[in-house]
C-alpha cells in the first residue's frame, strides 16, 4: 500500500558500531558475579569509613539482577564524619589472590563496566585498581590500602548501562580525605595531582597494566544513599563500542509510560481505521481496529501504531542479542502483522520490518523475530519483501540486513496490521531484544 513518509532530523550522534565479545580484541573482562570462568573467581568484601567517628555504612551481596544476569549489588549510605565534618566512604574490594588477565594492549582505552543504579543522582561513585610495581610518588602507600589508581564516574540513569572510564583518567595520588586527585589535605597536608602531562608520575602507564592486582568500586566524597549492580567490569580498547550483554533480553519500551500515534492508509481512499490506548496500570498496550481492502488497488491497506524514545534519547542497544521478542495476545480473528524499528542512517525507507504470525490462541504468546528476517527494504504494497522491488535479508542481500550500528540506536518501534484484511484486537505486553529462544534437545 503506497504511503506517505516523514523524515526526522537526527538530534544525536552514533559513537559505537561494532558489538564486543567476552575476551574479544576490543574487551577483556576482568571480573563478574557468575562464578564461572576467569572472570568470576574473584571475591568482593565490602568496608566503611573506620577512623574518627565515621557513620558511612554499605552492603554487598551478589543477586539475581533478572534476565539472565547475576549481579554484585553495593548499597549504602556515605555519611558526614563528625570528627572532620567531611563525607566518609565505602568501597568494596577484591579480597583474592587470584590473577588478572594481561590487559596492557587496552593502554588508550578505558575501565569499562556494566552497571544500573537506584540512585543516578549520586556524585561520589569512582572506581580503582592495584596494579605491581605502583608506587606513590611519596613513596608511601595509602591510609585505605596499598597503592592504587583511582578514578570517578557517573551513572545516567536507572538501565543498563556501560560506563568508559579512560585509563589516562585514574591517578595514583589521590587524597585521603575526598578520593580525588585534585584537592589540597587539610592541616598543611599535600596537594594532590591528576594525571596530565605536568605530572605523569602520577599516571597509569601500559606496564602496570600487564600486572593488575585488584579491584575496587568506592562511594566516596559525596554524602549520601547510593546504590550501584555491577554486572561486570573490564578493560576496553580506544573507541570500543558497547559489549555484548550478559542477560538473555533487554526491554526496550516501558510499556506503562508509553506514548503512541497511529497512521491509516491515508491515500487512495484507504478506508483502515484503528484505536490504541496505554493500560497504565496493567502496563499494556491495547492496539485495535481493522485493516480493509483500498478500494482503489483492491487491496489491503495497513494500520501502524509507533512509539519513540524521548527526544535526544533511545531505547536500549539491541546489539549483541540475536533479534526482537514481542509478549502479545489477540482477541480479533486477523492474525498475521509485521514488527518494524527505525534507526539513524538506515535504509531506503529509514525502518527495518519484519513479519510475525500470531497462533489463535488467546492467552499471552511470546514471539521472537530473528535479525534475518528484517530487511529495510520493503514493499509498500504489502510491508513484506517478496513483491514490488523489494527485497528480503540474505547473503546475497546483506545491505538490506539489519546492521550492529542500527540495532544500538533503535529509537522508533512500529506494529503493523498490514498486507491481510481483517479485524484485530492486540494486546502489548512487552518488546524486548533478546537472545535467541533455546532449542529443547531432541529425544533419540
Amino acid at each position: 500500500m503506497l504511503r506517505t513518509t516523514t523524515s526526522l532530523a537526527m538530534l544525536a550522534t552514533a559513537v559505537h558500531s561494532l558489538p564486543l565479545q567476552p575476551q574479544s580484541p576490543q574487551l577483556i573482562k576482568l571480573a563478574d558475579f557468575t562464578g564461572a570462568g576467569p572472570a568470576g573467581v574473584h571475591k568482593f568484601h565490602d568496608s566503611n569509613d573506620p577512623v574518627m567517628g565515621g557513620k558511612s555504612h554499605s552492603s554487598f551481596a551478589v543477586r539475581d539482577a533478572g534476565n539472565g544476569v547475576v549481579a554484585g549489588v553495593f548499597s549504602g549510605t556515605c555519611a558526614i564524619v563528625p570528627f572532620l565534618k567531611a563525607p566518609g566512604f565505602c568501597k568494596i574490594t577484591t579480597v583474592d589472590t587470584e590473577s588478572y588477565p594481561d590487559v596492557s594492549a587496552m593502554f588508550s582505552g578505558s575501565l569499562a563496566m556494566r552497571v544500573r543504579s537506584s540512585t543516578p543522582s549520586y556524585k561520589g561513585f569512582k572506581v580503582a585498581f592495584g596494579a605491581k610495581g605502583a608506587k606513590h610518588p611519596g613513596g608511601s602507600g595509602m591510609h585505605h590500602g596499598a597503592p592504587s589508581f583511582k578514578s570517578g564516574f557517573s551513572v545516567s540513569g536507572t538501565d543498563w548501562e556501560v560506563v568508559h572510564v579512560p585509563f589516562s583518567s585514574f591517578s595514583i595520588d589521590w587524597s585521603d580525605f575526598t578520593g580525588d586527585c585534585s584537592t589540597k589535605d587539610p592541616n598543611g597536608g599535600p596537594q594532590h595531582h591528576c594525571c596530565t602531562a605536568d605530572h605523569p608520575e602520577v599516571c597509569v602507564t601500559a606496564p602496570l597494566l600487564k600486572a593488575i592486582t585488584s579491584l575496587e568500586v568506592w562511594a566516596e566524597g559525596s554524602a549520601g544513599d547510593f546504590n550501584l549492580d555491577i554486572d561486570w567490569i573490564g578493560a576496553a580498547a580506544a573507541g570500543a563500542p558497547a559489549p555484548s550483554p550478559s542477560g538473555a533480553s533487554v526491554e526496550l519500551v516501558d510499556i506503562a509510560s508509553s506514548k503512541w500515534r497511529l497512521t491509516n492508509d491515508p491515500v487512495m481512499g484507504g478506508l483502515s481505521r484503528s484505536t490504541i490506548n496505554v493500560d497504565q496500570q496493567q502496563a499494556v498496550v491495547n492496539f485495535q481496529g481493522e485493516v480493509k481492502i483500498v478500494p482503489k488497488l483492491q487491496a489491503p491497506g495497513f494500520c501502524d501504531a509507533e512509539t519513540s524514545a524521548p527526544l535526544l534519547k533511545k531505547y536500549p542497544s539491541a546489539a549483541g542479542y540475536d533479534g526482537i521478542e514481542l509478549v502479545l495476545k489477540a482477541t480479533g480473528p486477523l492474525r498475521q502483522f509485521k514488527q518494524s524499528w527505525g534507526s539513524r542512517g538506515t535504509g531506503e525507507f529509514g525502518s527495518y520490518k519484519a513479519g510475525f504470525n500470531l497462533t489463535d490462541s488467546t492467552d499471552w504468546q511470546t514471539v521472537f523475530i530473528a535479525w534475518d528476517q528484517y530487511t529495510n527494504k520493503w514493499s509498500d504494497f504489502t510491508g513484506g519483501c517478496t513483491d514490488h522491488g523489494a527485497v528480503c535479508c540474505s547473503p546475497a542481500h546483506p545491505e538490506v540486513c539489519p546492521t550492529d550500528k542500527a540495532k544500538a540506536n533503535i529509537e522508533t518501534i512500529g506494529i503493523w496490521g498490514e498486507g491481510t484484511a481483517g479485524k484485530f484486537a492486540l494486546q502489548i505486553k512487552s518488546i524486548r531484544a533478546a537472545k535467541a529462544p533455546q532449542q529443547a534437545p531432541s529425544m533419540l
